[in-house]
């Protein structure tokens, strides 16, 4: 039995900083930038039963103006190595339609790797932090 995927010929493409890549694998992760413990937990295993947990306040302030929380991690084919802290518009497309929230954004990239293997094609990995 065949299962109809989002992706199934329906062209997807994923362009960062106008490079289109061929990409084998993309997962857009949201989180809630201005969400924060108040507190850091420093319990340990020599209280007792019952005892209130020890905490310790937050010693840093996050930096979460401006930020989406929304990042998007990619697989793609190919010797293009993506640079750190690069900056450009991202850009992903489903069956010829942008994917709400993500597409047409600034990104920074955060991480970049590429590897290279024996009996395979070269393969990198970027992960891309968009800007609101």
């Amino acid at each position: 039995m065949a299962f109809e995927t989002p992706h199934d010929g329906s062209g997807t493409v994923l362009t960062f900083n106008g490079t289109p890549y061929t990409v084998t694998s993309v997962v857009v992760s949201a989180t809630d930038p201005t969400a924060a413990d108040d507190k850091i937990a420093v319990s340990h295993l020599g209280q007792t039963a019952g005892e209130t947990a020890k905490t310790l306040e937050l010693p840093l302030a996050g930096a979460a103006s401006g930020e989406t929380g929304r990042s998007v991690t990619f697989d793609y084919i190919g010797k293009t190595f993506i640079a750190d802290k690069s900056t450009g518009s991202f850009v992903l497309t489903i069956g010829g339609t942008a994917l709400d929230g993500v597409s047409s954004k600034a990104g920074t990239v955060t991480s970049s790797t590429l590897t290279l293997a024996t009996q395979d094609a070269i393969r990198g990995q970027a992960t891309i932090k968009l800007a609101r």
